[in-house]
C-alpha cells in the first residue's frame, strides 16, 4: 500500500499513451520538479530579499541536491512535493486561501506529509484580530486533507494492495518499487536496486 499516487499515476498515464520507459519518465518528472522548484524558490525569496541574496540561497540549495541521491532509494515524488510545498508557503504568505487550498489538495495526493499545511497557514496568518477566521479556514482545509488521506488508505486496503514501507504505513516490502510506489499503479514489471547502484546502461523496465 502506498498512497503517494499522483506522480505514479501521471507516469503510468504517459507511459500508456506514449510507450516511453517508466524510469525515463520518472527522471523527467524529477528534473522538471527540480527546475520549477529552483525558479519558484528564487521568486519567493526575491519578494523579501535582494536578487543576489536570493540567487546565493538557490545556489546553496542546488549544491546540496546531489546529497539526496547518495544513499537513498529514488523517490520521484519528492521534487514535485517540494514544488507544492513552496507554492503552498507562498500562497499562505500572501493570504490567498483558495489557491492555498488547491495546492494543498494536490500536495497531499503527491505525498501525504502535506496534511500539515493548514497548520502552517494558521500559524503564519493568525493574529489577535483574525485568529477565529484563520482557525475556521485551517480546520476546514485540514478536514478535507485528512478525508483524502483516509480515503486513499481505505481504498488501497479494500483493494488488497501490497503494503509498501515508509512513513505512517509500515510495510512489507521496500527498495526501488516501494520507493517509487509504481508497483501499486502499474502492470509493468518494475524492480531494481537503489539509484546509485544502477549503471547507466541498466534497464529496470521497458
Amino acid at each position: 500500500m502506498n498512497i503517494r499516487i499522483a506522480v505514479p499515476y501521471l507516469v503510468e498515464f504517459i507511459h500508456n499513451a506514449t510507450g516511453a520507459r517508466v524510469v525515463r519518465l520518472y527522471k523527467i518528472v524529477d528534473l522538471v520538479g527540480m527546475w520549477f522548484g529552483l525558479i519558484i524558490f528564487f521568486k519567493f525569496l526575491y519578494t523579501r530579499f535582494t536578487a543576489r541574496e536570493s540567487a546565493l540561497a538557490c545556489f546553496y540549495f542546488a549544491a546540496t541536491l546531489p546529497l539526496t541521491f547518495a544513499f537513498h532509494s529514488f523517490h520521484p515524488y519528492d521534487r514535485a512535493g517540494f514544488v507544492t510545498w513552496l507554492m503552498a508557503i507562498w500562497c499562505a504568505r500572501a493570504k490567498h486561501f483558495l489557491e492555498f487550498s488547491v495546492v494543498s489538495v494536490i500536495g497531499v495526493l503527491i505525498k501525504y506529509d502535506a496534511i500539515v499545511l493548514p497548520i502552517l497557514y494558521f500559524l503564519g496568518n493568525s493574529t489577535t484580530q483574525n485568529w477565529r477566521k484563520c482557525l475556521i479556514q485551517s480546520s476546514a482545509m485540514e478536514i478535507v486533507l485528512l478525508a483524502i488521506f483516509g480515503a486513499l488508505i481505505g481504498i488501497t486496503k479494500a483493494a488488497g494492495a501490497r503494503e509498501f514501507g515508509g512513513g505512517f504505513q509500515g510495510g512489507t516490502i521496500s527498495g526501488f518499487p516501494g520507493g517509487t510506489a509504481h508497483g501499486m499503479t502499474s502492470s509493468v514489471d518494475f524492480n531494481g536496486p537503489r539509484l546509485q547502484d544502477v549503471r547507466a546502461e541498466t534497464e529496470p523496465t521497458r
